[in-house]
């Protein structure tokens, strides 16, 4: 029966090529894993960059729903505003019987004309 580890000439194990498969194989192993490493190094650089964008995004949006907020309000009030000073100008009018334009100011007709309402 022959040695499966035969010996060379030298006295050295001579090299069986399932030896060489194998470091074949850990060879294309090594660099398959320092390709997967760089990949995925890769991966977690973006994955960063767009954690920090969804942030400033996030950001963005509490800022536009809070202005908005801020002007909702404002809208509110003006209108709020604009509702008594109808009521005050409607009660004048009822009270003295006259038009509204005989209570209009000296440049109101123009600046109706502008706005595009009478008084």
């Amino acid at each position: 029966m022959l040695d499966s580890a035969a010996v060379s000439t030298s006295r050295r194990p001579a090299v069986t090529a399932s030896a060489s498969v194998a470091d074949a194989l850990v060879s294309e192993l090594c660099r398959q894993g320092a390709e997967v490493d760089a990949l995925l190094r890769e991966k977690d650089t973006e994955l960063d960059a767009a954690r920090r964008r969804a942030a400033e995004l996030e950001e963005r949006l509490r800022q536009a729903a809070a202005e908005g907020q801020a002007w909702c309000g404002l809208a509110r009030t003006n209108e709020a505003i604009a509702t008594g000073l109808r009521s005050a100008l409607d009660t004048l009018l009822l009270r003295g019987g006259r038009t509204s334009a005989q209570l209009a100011p000296a440049g109101a007709p123009l600046l109706a004309g502008r706005l595009g309402r009478s008084w």
